[in-house]
């Protein structure tokens, strides 16, 4: 599969210096030229918002960041710091560090070799986008302990899986930041670019010896799953790199041990990984819930928090929307489209089935789950990552509409209504 090299070309990434310019100096240790030759900015020039206009009209050659220096750039040893400080934060988080030696995985960051042009982009991520840069460091740390949990890892095969969580989204860097962070549905258009954040990131990254094919490759495959109903090429099974596959899971994980799901108990880390099932590496996430599972975190949970009658209604709506999709695909099961969904949702429900989530029999659960807190988190959970995963199918109908939309036009009108009302329903995140 081809890509254009100039998608990383975008006005965001360029704005993004030189918002950070205003603030830090960024100052060009070589003239940035455009592809045929001319120099736009002379070397020892600090790049300003004055510059934007110049600069975002031309194709440039070398890429902008590697004509760049900032004060106080991300360090390998930076990275160990920050990773031990990740570390000490305790909780869920505290959880992993009780499995590995810390200073072994300050070793791994540290030896890192992190080009010029690479250090640039994480300081302009740590700068002007601190919630990613925190989450791609989440990512690498679950990436490292993970890998240190196999008894055949080397240090070469730690170091890279550490750069491909670090890197995982360096893509993002080259999308708009309002639509990254933007709740609910997405237009076509912003939908592609979110959609396109691996590439880019694989295309950074093959500019590196260090880190192409293996790392870059992982990169490109962080959104692809075991079911291929991943993006951006639907790749599954064995098609998907070892270091893809176990980058996938310790995306999962970041989001439960650091809070972006607001996962309440080790114990729910287990429901969340069933609902899974199907989609990710079942070895990695067995190590994984036994981490989980293994030490004094895994408490009863405080009842605050969590709005019992909010779930039951959450519960009620996530099974109404599956059995609005149930009511449609018996009136179109000769869709191609029908039958992508159909199978997607059989697998959500069979493994809610496993976690003792019946849709069709919500109405029977008992009033007195709301004082039952262990229970109602694991429910919550369920709810949360449910509807987050039938979030990710009407995304997947999406992406391949063009190729399986219905002909019949009562067909293409409902299943799309189905899929636009998914896709606008209050669950948190968006496909990066």
């Amino acid at each position: 599969m081809r890509h254009n090299p100039r998608m990383l070309d975008d006005p965001h990434y360029l704005h993004s210096i030189v918002t950070l310019g205003e603030r830090h100096p960024v100052i060009a240790h070589r003239p940035i030229t455009t592809v045929n030759g001319i120099k736009l900015v002379d070397s020892g020039v600090r790049l300003s918002a004055a510059l934007y206009d110049k600069l975002v009209r031309h194709k440039l050659l070398p890429e902008i960041d590697e004509c760049l220096s900032i004060a106080n750039p991300v360090t390998p040893a930076a990275l160990a710091a920050a990773a031990q400080a990740l570390l000490d934060e305790g909780g869920l988080a505290g959880q992993l560090a009780r499995h590995i030696e810390a200073a072994a995985v300050g070793r791994v960051f540290a030896a890192l070799p992190l080009a010029p042009a690479l250090a640039f982009k994480l300081t302009l991520a740590r700068e002007e986008r601190p919630r990613l840069f925190r989450h791609s460091l989440q990512v690498a740390l679950c990436a490292v302990i993970l890998a240190m949990q196999h008894p055949g890892a080397s240090e070469q095969g730690l170091i890279q899986a550490a750069a491909a969580g670090l890197f995982h989204d360096l893509g993002l860097l080259h999308v708009d930041p309002e639509v990254v962070d933007r709740p609910g549905a997405l237009s076509e258009q912003e939908r592609h670019h979110i959609y396109s954040h691996p590439v880019a990131g694989h295309l950074i990254l093959s500019r590196f010896p260090e880190w192409h094919p293996t790392v870059s490759a992982a990169v490109l495959e962080h959104h692809e799953r075991l079911d291929a109903s991943g993006y951006p090429r639907g790749l599954g099974g064995d098609d998907i790199s070892p270091l893809g596959q176990l980058l996938a899971v310790a995306e999962l994980a970041a989001s439960m041990f650091f809070g972006q799901r607001s996962i309440p108990l080790a114990d729910s880390v287990h429901v969340v990984l069933r609902l899974n099932q199907g989609k990710i590496n079942r070895d990695i996430a067995d190590l994984l819930t036994s981490l989980a599972l293994d030490g004094p975190h895994n408490a009863a949970p405080d009842a605050g928090g969590v709005d019992y009658s909010a779930v039951l209604g959450r519960l009620v709506g996530l099974s109404m929307a599956i059995q609005h999709w149930h009511q449609l695909a018996g009136q179109f099961a000769d869709q191609p489209i029908a039958a992508l969904i159909g199978r997607r949702l059989e697998r959500l429900e069979h493994n809610l089935a496993g976690i003792g989530i019946d849709l069709q029999y919500w109405v029977m659960i008992d009033n007195d789950l709301a004082a039952d807190t262990a229970s109602l988190h694991e429910l919550a959970t369920g709810v949360e990552e449910a509807r987050w995963q039938l979030r990710a199918i009407a995304q997947e109908a999406r992406r391949d509409w063009e190729r399986l939309q219905p002909k019949h036009p009562r067909a293409r009108q409902e299943i799309h209504a189905w899929i636009a009302r998914v896709e606008e329903d209050d669950a948190p995140g968006n496909p990066a």
